[in-house]
Formats: C-alpha cells, structure tokens, sequence
C-alpha cells in the first residue's frame, strides 16, 4: 500500500474540523499522530491499540467518515496480526459506520481471506474496487471544479487514496485467483 497516501489522508483527517474544547482536540490530534508513526512502523498491535482509543476518545468529535478510518485502521491492525476475526467485526463496524469507505470493505476481504471465506472476499474486494473507482471518478470531477489550489490538493490527496486501494483491491483479486478457482471447483 502507498504509505504516502495513507499519511496524507491520516493528516487531512487531523486537520478536519473537531467539535470541542482545544485539550480534547489536541489530545485527538496526537492520538492520529501516534497512529501514523504506529502506521509507518508498522506496529500493527501499537496501532489496534491507538485506534481503539481514538473511537473511544475522539469519536464523538469526528464525522462519520473520520470514524469509519479509525475502524479501518483497528481492522487492518487485526488483520496484519493475523487475528481476523477482530478485524472482520472492526471491518463491519466501519463499514456500518460509512459504507462509501472502500478501505472498509478492502479490510473485509482481508479478513475474509484469512478466515478461508473466498467468496465473501472476493465481493467485498469487488465492492471495495466499485466504491474506490467511483470515488476516483468523483474526486476527478472535484480537481476541475475546485476554485482553490487547497481544495484541488484536498481532493488530489482523497483520489490519490482511491487509486491505492483499486491496486490494493486488484491485487488481492489477483492473489486470491488460485483460491477461487479451486473454490469454484471443488478441489
């Protein structure tokens, strides 16, 4: 996965406006902070642990996409650790939560691959590519649209995230093409 795009979206989630008094907002921010270092570390309990925390600190304060990224991040945290049924029920409260997030569903197939469920995995990467596609389409259509150069950035940065999860999403299909053949029959 592109880490830049993750950091980048980790870092226009920090800046998203928070609805409270500033210790709780700081305390917030440096909670997304230590998940981004917990992200590029690649310490994955570090990071199931921050990401619990944030939904329980933080998400009275966040919208509804913010809260199903903390989710996501809990679920890839599971699924890295290879502990896939706490990522999949994390998978499922983020994508209740806001199911236009295709890193939800991406989470999903992850953890549905490890649970050896190939062909619920195989349509939530095909929901996941679907969501990440439109939203590509979506974002493209907000770079021209944009007055200003921190919107055409903002919205850069959200397509950018998109595009990562389609080579994210088409690689696990690519991955899982074995399996599912197998699966399909019977072998």
């Amino acid at each position: 996965m592109k880490w830049r795009s993750v950091l980048a979206m980790l870092i226009a989630l920090a800046d998203w406006p928070l609805r409270a008094e500033p210790t709780r907002r700081e305390r917030c921010i440096d909670l997304i902070d230590n998940g981004t270092a917990a992200i590029v570390a690649e310490d994955w309990p570090k990071l199931e642990e921050l990401s619990n925390q944030l939904v329980a600190e933080c998400r009275s304060l966040l919208d509804a996409e913010s809260i199903s990224v903390l989710f996501e991040f809990e679920a890839k945290a599971g699924n890295q650790m290879m502990k896939f049924d706490r990522a999949l029920e994390a998978s499922e409260a983020c994508i209740k939560t806001y199911y236009a997030n295709p890193g939800c569903h991406c989470e999903e197939a992850r953890a549905l691959m490890g649970l050896e469920r190939p062909s619920e995995a195989l349509a939530a990467i095909n929901r996941a590519r679907k969501i990440a596609v439109q939203g590509i389409e979506d974002e493209s259509r907000e770079i021209k649209q944009a007055i200003y150069d921190s919107e055409r950035a903002q919205h850069r940065s959200r397509k950018a995230k998109y595009e990562a999860i389609v080579e994210v999403v088409d690689d696990l299909k690519d991955h899982m093409a074995p399996t599912t053949s197998s699966a399909s029959t019977g072998r």
